[in-house]
């Protein structure tokens, strides 16, 4: 797979078995990549699919070392418990 910064990456997949991702109580299908990171290298977090993208908005501050996740205003949020 060739990343964005153009180098290539080994990936690793499962294309015959159906992946769930979860944040928080939120389950859903993923049908992304796991990017394998050589031994002894410098891993970094890798965000980029439509499927967790679709329902979350991610915010970065960068000086105050701050990330926020939220659901996007475009997903619909479930019914609150009455």
């Amino acid at each position: 797979m060739t990343t964005a910064g153009g180098t290539t990456a080994r990936v690793l997949r499962w294309p015959h078995t159906q992946l769930e991702l979860q944040f928080e109580n939120d389950r859903f299908p993923f049908n992304g990549v796991f990017v394998e990171f050589p031994e002894n290298s410098d891993p970094v977090n890798l965000l980029g699919r439509n499927d967790f993208f679709q329902r979350y908005v991610v915010q970065f501050w960068d000086a105050a070392e701050m990330m926020n996740i939220d659901t996007s205003p475009d997903y619909p949020r479930p019914a609150p418990d009455s």
